[in-house]
C-alpha cells in the first residue's frame, strides 16, 4: 500500500548543485561508458542511438539493431532507452561506494568527464521494444500503400468509365427509385396510423357526413382522425406541435439555458406562444363546435387541454397587467402542468389505451396476488436483512453502524540503490498517509486503509448502516427483488449477501408467475382487435361487392325494360297488310 520514491531528490539534485545551462551544441563529447565493473572512454554524439551503439560493440557480441534512429525520433524508444542509461557526473555528490547515478537525464546536461552506466536487463528490453516498433511501423507503412494502391485503381475505373455511361446509370438508377418511392407513396394512407372509434355518434358513411351542418362536420372533422385525409392531416400537426412543445419544454431547463424570466423575444418563449395560441384556438373551435356543450369538458382529454395552456395565459395576463414578469404564488407549480398535454397524443391512440385499460381489468386478480405476495416477502426480507447489516448501536449518536474498513500500521524499508538518500510518499491511488520516518532514514511508518483485519492492531472504520432500521430496508428489498439494483443500498458481510442472493432469485420467481398471466390476457385482447378489425374489413369489401351487384343488376333492368317497351315496326307493319283490319284514312 506504500511506495518509495526517489524522484524529488533527484530533481533537486540536477538543479542544485548542479547548476548546468542546457546547450543545443551537437559535437563530440569525451565521456565513459560503463557496464558493471568495466568502462571505456567513448566519444558521444550526445544521442541515445550513439549511446546503444557503443555499448552494442564494446560490451556484447550481439549485432548492431539497424533502427538505431528510433531511439531519438520515435517517443516510445526514446522513453526506453532512457531507462537503460543512468549519468554519474564528474563533479556530483558522491556516497561511499561512488558518484551518484540517475535515470531520465537529459542528454544536454552530459559534460566531459561524466560517465554513463548501462542496466543490462533494460537493455534487452530495449532491443525488444525496438524490434516491435520496427514491426507496427512497418505495418503501419504497408497498409498506407495498400490503400494508396485501392485508391489509385478506383480512380483508374472512374476516369475508364464514360460519362455517358455514368449518366446513363445515374438516370436509370433515379427512375427506379422515383418508380419505388411513387408505389410507397400511393399505397400510403395517413389515416390508418389512427384508431378509429368503434360505434356512436362517429361512425358515418360518407352519405351521412354529406348531410351535417358546418358546426358537425368541424366536429367530425376534429374528434375522428380517419373520417378524411383533411382531418388526419390536422391531428398529424396537432401532435407534431404537441411533441415540439414538449422538446422546447425540456431543452429550456438545459444548464445555460435555463432562465427564470425568459426574455419575450427569446426562442423558446415564441415557440410556446405560438404553441399555446394553436392549442387555444383549436381548443375554441372544438367548444363551438361540440353538440353539446354541457358535457364538453366531462371528457378528461377536454380538461387536460385547458389545464395546460392556463398557465401560460395567467402569466401573460399578469406582465400586460403589471408591466413586468410578478411571480405568482403557486405559479411555478402550474408550469409543470403544461407538460399534461403530452398525454393529448393518447386521444390518437385511443385503441391502445382501451386495450392496456381491458388487459389490466382482466389482471386485477393476478396483480392482487403479485402485491400481497410482494408485500409480505418485502417486509419479512427487510426484517432479516435489518438484523444481519445493521452492525452495533451507537449510543452517542443513536444510530447503527457497521465496519466498512480498516486503518492498519504499516512499516517499510529503504532499498535505495547506490546509497542514495531515500523520500517516502505513498503510491497513487492508495489511501495512506506518512506517520512516521526512522532517524537513519532506512525505515518508515504508513497509516492504510484495507477492507480486512491486516494485522491484530488495526483500527476498525466505522458508517451509519443503511439498514438502520426496517423502514430503511424497505427500499433495498424491492429494488432487489424487482432486479433493478441501483447499488446505494448495499450489503457487506458475507451473510448479508448471501441473504441478498437468495431475495433476487424469490423476488424473480413471484413476479415472474403473475406477469406471465397479464402477458396472456393482453395477447388474448390484441389478437381479438386484430380479429374485429380483419371482420371489419372484410364486411366493408362483402358491402362494396353487394352494392356493385345491385347497381349492375338495376341497370340490366333498365335496359331489359326499354327493349320491351320500344315499338314492334314489323307487327305494326303485318297488321297494316291484313285485309281484315280497318282500313287506316289517308290524311294526306
Amino acid at each position: 500500500m506504500a511506495s518509495r520514491s526517489n524522484s524529488q531528490t533527484l530533481k533537486g539534485l540536477r538543479e542544485s548543485p548542479l547548476g548546468r545551462k542546457v546547450s543545443m551544441d551537437y559535437k563530440l563529447t569525451p565521456i565513459k561508458l560503463a557496464c558493471k565493473e568495466e568502462s571505456v572512454d567513448f566519444d558521444w554524439d550526445g544521442t541515445f542511438a550513439d549511446l546503444t551503439r557503443g555499448f552494442t560493440e564494446e560490451f556484447t557480441e550481439v549485432e548492431c539493431p539497424k533502427t538505431l534512429t528510433l531511439l531519438d525520433s520515435n517517443a516510445e524508444c526514446r522513453r526506453a532507452a532512457s531507462r537503460v542509461f543512468r549519468l554519474c557526473l564528474r563533479d556530483g555528490p558522491f556516497y561511499e561506494g561512488g558518484s551518484l547515478a540517475f535515470e531520465g537525464f537529459d542528454p544536454e546536461e552530459v559534460r566531459e568527464g561524466d560517465t554513463i552506466t548501462v542496466n543490462f536487463e533494460m537493455y534487452n528490453r530495449l532491443l525488444d521494444t525496438l524490434e516491435d516498433v520496427k514491426k507496427r511501423l512497418i505495418q503501419e507503412k504497408l497498409k498506407k500503400a495498400e490503400k494508396a494502391e485501392r485508391a489509385k485503381a478506383a480512380a483508374e475505373r472512374r476516369k475508364q468509365a464514360g460519362s455517358l455511361t455514368r449518366m446513363q446509370s445515374l438516370k436509370d438508377l433515379g427512375q427506379k427509385s422515383m418508380k419505388k418511392l411513387s408505389m410507397k407513396v400511393g399505397s400510403f394512407d395517413l389515416r390508418n396510423m389512427y384508431d378509429k372509434n368503434k360505434g356512436g355518434n362517429l361512425d358515418l358513411s360518407p352519405d351521412e357526413y354529406a348531410k351535417l351542418g358546418l358546426k358537425q362536420k368541424v366536429w367530425y372533422t376534429l374528434e375522428e382522425p380517419t373520417s378524411s385525409i383533411k382531418a388526419a392531416l390536422i391531428a398529424t400537426f396537432t401532435s407534431t406541435l404537441i411533441f415540439f412543445s414538449t422538446v422546447t419544454f425540456c431543452l429550456a431547463t438545459l444548464h445555460g439555458v435555463y432562465r427564470e424570466d425568459q426574455p419575450r423575444d427569446s426562442f423558446w418563449f415564441i415557440s410556446e406562444a405560438f404553441c399555446v395560441s394553436v392549442f387555444t384556438m383549436e381548443l375554441a373551435v372544438r367548444l363551438w363546435s361540440c353538440p353539446e356543450r354541457r358535457r364538453f369538458f366531462e371528457n378528461y382529454l377536454n380538461v387536460i387541454d385547458g389545464v395546460a395552456i392556463l398557465p401560460f395565459w395567467i402569466e401573460t395576463i399578469m406582465f400586460a397587467a403589471t408591466g413586468s414578469d410578478t411571480e405568482v404564488p403557486g405559479l411555478s407549480v402550474l408550469r409543470v402542468i403544461r407538460m399534461v398535454r403530452v398525454l393529448r397524443l393518447l386521444k390518437m391512440s385511443k385503441g391502445s389505451v382501451m386495450l392496456f385499460a381491458e388487459t389490466m381489468q382482466k389482471s386485477f386478480r393476478p396483480l392482487n396476488m403479485l402485491f400481497m405476495i410482494l408485500a409480505v416477502v418485502i417486509i419479512v426480507a427487510s426484517a432479516l436483512m435489518y438484523f444481519i447489516e445493521r452492525g452495533r448501536y451507537n449510543f452517542k449518536m443513536q444510530y447503527w453502524e457497521r465496519p466498512v474498513a480498516y486503518r492498519c500500521a504499516v512499516y517499510v524499508t529503504s532499498t535505495a540503490a547506490m546509497g542514495a538518500s531515500p523520500t517516502y510518499q505513498a503510491g497513487e491511488g492508495n489511501d495512506c498517509s506518512l506517520i512516521s520516518v526512522a532517524a537513519d532514514q532506512l525505515s518508515a511508518g504508513f497509516l492504510c486503509t484495507y477492507p480486512y483485519r491486516k494485522n491484530p492492531n488495526c483500527v476498525t472504520v466505522y458508517e451509519q448502516s443503511p439498514f438502520n432500521s426496517i423502514m430503511h430496508s424497505f427500499w433495498w428489498s424491492w429494488v432487489s427483488m424487482c432486479t433493478v439494483g441501483y447499488g446505494d443500498v448495499n450489503p457487506a458481510t458475507i451473510l448479508g449477501k448471501t441473504f441478498g442472493m437468495i431475495v433476487v432469485v424469490v423476488g424473480v420467481l413471484v413476479i415472474a408467475l403473475p406477469v406471465t398471466v397479464i402477458g396472456s390476457n393482453f395477447s388474448v385482447g390484441f389478437n381479438k382487435e386484430e380479429a374485429d378489425r380483419e371482420m371489419a374489413e372484410k364486411k366493408l369489401l362483402v358491402d362494396e361487392r353487394r352494392r356493385l351487384a345491385e347497381e349492375a343488376a338495376l341497370m340490366r333492368e333498365s335496359l331489359s325494360g326499354s327493349e320491351t317497351s320500344s315499338p314492334n315496326f314489323s307487327r305494326l307493319q303485318s297488321l297494316n297488310d291484313d285485309g281484315d283490319s280497318p282500313a287506316v284514312p289517308n290524311r294526306a
